[in-house]
């Protein structure tokens, strides 16, 4: 249903059934401020920022750390990017399922994680996170990661801290 609900859809009767807001968190908090700083725009010099490229809002708030988790996107063109970003997303919803169920104990099965990820979609943070493109997924594994590693691997703790401070709210 997500990947309907995002394929371009044209208007039927004078009801507009596209979503051009879809992925917006995406194109302003990970794609152009990545892509204009791998190509030498701060993007925290909002005059400049918001003169190149088609924003509405400054980028703040984002650690720097952004830039390099996210520098695969700079080397493609918005497109290509977006559809990455909606894999990633599908993969990294796999995950988090995958991960709160093995804490909260559960035995993990396809079955399983694929009912624990469609609960997530279901949901309406899981929907507004696929739908807008949100970095929510990485830091909430982020914040896993740390509590789950704070004994047995403080490093790998550490970089999930890391990664959980990406996103500023």
């Amino acid at each position: 249903l997500i990947v309907v609900r995002l394929a371009p859809l044209p208007a039927i009767h004078g009801v507009r059934l596209s979503a051009p807001w879809v992925f917006d968190d995406f194109h302003y908090a990970v794609y152009y401020p990545t892509h204009a700083f791998w190509h030498g725009l701060n993007p925290y010099h909002n005059t400049a920022y918001l003169e190149e490229y088609p924003v509405d809002s400054p980028f703040s708030g984002y650690a720097p750390a952004t830039f390099l988790v996210y520098f695969p996107a700079a080397l493609l063109s918005l497109g290509p990017a977006s559809v990455g970003y909606f894999v990633l997303s599908l993969l990294l919803t796999l995950i988090l399922a995958a991960v709160a169920l093995r804490a909260s104990g559960w035995r993990l099965t396809a079955t399983a994680i694929l009912s624990a990820s469609g609960l997530i979609l279901l949901s309406r943070q899981g929907q507004w996170n696929f739908l807008l493109g949100q970095v929510t997924l990485p830091a909430v594994l982020g914040v896993y990661t740390a509590v789950l590693c704070a004994r047995r691997a403080p490093p790998a703790a550490g970089l999930g801290i890391v990664l959980s401070l990406l996103k500023p709210t």
